[in-house]
């Protein structure tokens, strides 16, 4: 189910607890990386898809600004369902897409 005010709250959740994200990342980014294969089959909810991806964006921006060993752990996670996305070319995921891959290239 595409709940875009659960989604917000993940997000803002992560949001606040920045330091704290590190034991939960794996978790975490599992869930929102199934979420984006669901909805990558048929993106109906424009704000939940934001959200999803402002939540994967949250999380790689508080990790690895304070931890960049972590960024190749990142890549390893988020390259596939990307590449799925990519393949599918779903053209309302694909900014976000190359804005998170943008990011990790900046750790």
């Amino acid at each position: 189910n595409e709940n875009e005010y659960v989604m917000k709250c993940v997000m803002r959740s992560l949001n606040a607890a920045k330091d704290d994200l590190l034991g939960v990342v794996q978790i975490v980014l599992d869930k929102l990386t199934a979420a984006l294969g669901r909805v990558a089959k048929n993106p109906r909810n424009p704000q939940y898809n934001h959200y999803m991806f402002e939540s994967i964006a949250v999380l790689v921006r508080s990790v690895c600004s304070l931890h960049p060993e972590h960024t190749s752990a990142f890549e390893s996670l988020l390259f596939p369902p990307f590449q799925v996305v990519l393949q599918m070319d779903v053209t309302e995921f694909t900014p976000y897409v190359f804005q998170v891959l943008a990011q990790l290239l900046e750790y």
